[in-house]
Parts: structure tokens; sequence; C-alpha cells
């Protein structure tokens, strides 16, 4: 079977040319807006998401340190309590160990409050307060004895059995510690988070700029060299309107300039048309009938010039009518023919001309 001829490929300029001549001026200004629009849109958007995860990381980093700073109150507080329970002989040392144990309550409460309820700290804190409630239950025995009174023999049994406390408290401090190291821990990590961000937020901002500018003269050098060649392209064939020579081909698009570069041909088309014609009466005259230019130049001439005179169109292109004319006679023509150069006068007068027989 034969082979398929092979579809001729386009070159990637030219291709990009009659995209751009596809689309109407306006079309091409909104696409040279909109693109750098686009990335300034992007920039702000990655900006703002960048933000945001800036301000997620300082409020962790906020909640990180309450919480570190809950634990070390809760912990001194279970020291302070410990070193209450050392005493307790006397009515100075109830007092201190009622503050304390106040202390640890609200202490808790507060850290109770201040974390999050799926934070993973939460494990450490349920054993705290597991732990906690026995040292309230004998808070309580003790409070309740010592409403009785303030006795050597109430003190001997509201600080009975403390030394069963100690466990649970060492138990308690432990935990915290080690609750306060990992809270530690995640709030060091913050600085570290922030900076990485602050880092990104920088590299978008200097990306966005650079992809910015970089678009918007992409686009620029794009659509002005398209719209530059093929405005030459109009001047180009002016150029040749003006010098009777074939036109380019005509621009492909449906933009403005491939519309103007339409009605352009059209009118050529109709200029040629006429000229055909005036060419035709020219030539076809049996008067004579010649042109000059403003140093009284030949610049054309008919056929019935040539025959009347002996001249050919050659020979008199572009040398003077006064040439030709008798010597007598060259006054009275370049005051008629130059005196008033362009004017829409009649000018009627008679001069001798010479022919090339003589």
């Amino acid at each position: 079977p034969l082979a398929e001829p092979a579809l001729p490929t386009m070159p990637p300029s030219q291709r990009a040319n009659r995209l751009v001549g596809t689309m109407k001026l306006a079309a091409q200004g909104t696409v040279l807006i909109g693109v750098p629009l686009l990335f300034e849109l992007l920039v702000v958007g990655s900006m703002s998401a960048v933000l945001v995860d800036l301000d997620k990381a300082r409020a962790e980093e906020l909640y990180q340190r309450n919480l570190a700073f809950g634990s070390s109150k809760l912990i001194n507080a279970y020291f302070q309590v410990a070193m209450n329970l050392i005493g307790g002989q006397t009515e100075s040392d109830w007092h201190a160990f009622q503050k304390s144990a106040d202390l640890t309550k609200s202490s808790l409460e507060d850290l109770r409050k201040s974390m999050r309820a799926d934070a993973p700290e939460q494990a450490y804190l349920s054993k705290v307060t597991e732990q906690s409630e026995r040292m309230s239950r004998f808070f309580e025995r003790a409070e309740m004895i010592m409403s009785q009174g303030y006795t050597e023999r109430g003190l001997r049994q509201a600080f009975g059995g403390k030394e069963a406390l100690t466990p649970p408290l060492m138990g308690m401090c432990r935990k915290l510690q080690k609750m306060c190291a990992e809270v530690e821990k995640k709030e060091s990590d913050s600085p570290q988070k922030r900076k990485k961000l602050r880092s990104w937020q920088l590299a978008i901002l200097l990306g966005g700029l650079v992809a910015n500018v970089a678009s918007c003269l992409a686009l620029a050098v794009f659509f002005s060299r398209n719209i530059t060649s093929r405005l030459k392209m109009l001047a180009d064939n002016a150029d040749r309107l003006a010098k009777e020579r074939e036109l380019n081909a005509q621009l492909s698009g449906s933009d403005e300039i491939a519309e103007l570069d339409q009605a352009f041909h059209a009118t050529a088309q109709a200029v040629s048309a006429a000229r055909q014609k005036e060419r035709a009466v020219f030539d076809n005259s049996q008067d004579v009938i010649c042109a000059v230019d403003r140093l009284g130049n030949f610049v054309n001439l008919n056929i019935a010039a040539e025959k009347l005179w002996g001249y050919s169109r050659e020979e008199l292109i572009g040398k003077p009518l006064f040439d030709i004319i008798f010597e007598d006679d060259i006054s009275l023509a370049q005051t008629n023919l130059l005196g008033d150069f362009g004017s829409t006068r009649r000018h009627e007068f008679e001069c001798r001309l010479q022919s090339k027989d003589g």
C-alpha cells in the first residue's frame, strides 16, 4: 500500500504568528495584563498560605510554652507539698501544707484547661490526675480532723500516714518532668519551623517578582514583535502600491491588523483597476499627454507623444521638458508649468517643441 504523504510542518514562529493573528488587540491586551495579574494572585495566595502557617507556628509555640510553664508550676507545687509534709508538727506547718495543697489543685486545673483535648500530653496528665487523687483524699481527711481544732493530737492524726504520699508525689513529678521535656523539645523546634517558613516566604516573594517581570517582558516582546512585523508588512504594501509593484500575500488572522490588511488589499485592487483604466485612456489617446515633476523632468508620456516627437519613453523619462522646447519659449513654459506647480488651476499657453528629427 502507498504511504500517506506527510503533512507539512509549520515553524513555531509561524504557528505563534497565526495564533496571535486570531486574537483581537483587546484580547492581546487582556493576556498582557491578565498573565502577570495571575502570577500576582498566585504569589498573594502562596504568601497568604505561608502567613497562615506562620501564625499557626507562633500559636503552637505559645501553646507549648504555656504547657511548659503550667507543668513547671505544678511540679513546684508538688515539691512544696513534699517539703511541708517533712515537718508536719506545728500549726504553721499545717497552714503551709494547706496552702501548697490548694496551689496543686489550682495549678492542675489550669494545666488541664490549657491543654488541648487531643494533645498527646493528655496521657501524662491523666496519670498525674489519678495519682493526685490519693493526695486529695489525704488532704480531705486532714482537713476534717483539723476542723475540730488545732491540737498536737489533731496534727499527729492529720499528718499520719504522710509517708505514703511520697511515692505518688515523686511519681507525679517525674511524669510532669518528662512531659515538660517533650513540650520544651517541641517548643525548641518551633523557631526552626518559623525560620523555614520565612525562607519560603522570601523565596515565594522573589520567585513571584522574577516570574512576573519575566512574563511581562516575554509577553511584551512576543506581542510587540508580532504586531511590529505585521505593521511593517502593511507599510511595505503601501510602498509597493505606490511603486505599482505586486503586494505581499494577505495577512492571515482575524485581528484588527488583518482586517486592515484585507481592506488595504481591497483598496489596492480598486486602485489597480482604476490605474488600468487610466492607463488605457492615457495610452490610447490620440492627443499628446505627458507628466512632469516640479523640476520639469518627464515622469510619463503616452504613445501619441512618442510618435509625434520621435523620442521613446526611455529617452525622455527623467530628462527636462525644456530640453526639447525652443529656446525662445522656455521662459513662458517655465512660468506656466513651474510657477504654480501643484495648483489645481488650469493654464493654457502655446510653445514650440523640437522633435527628434528636428
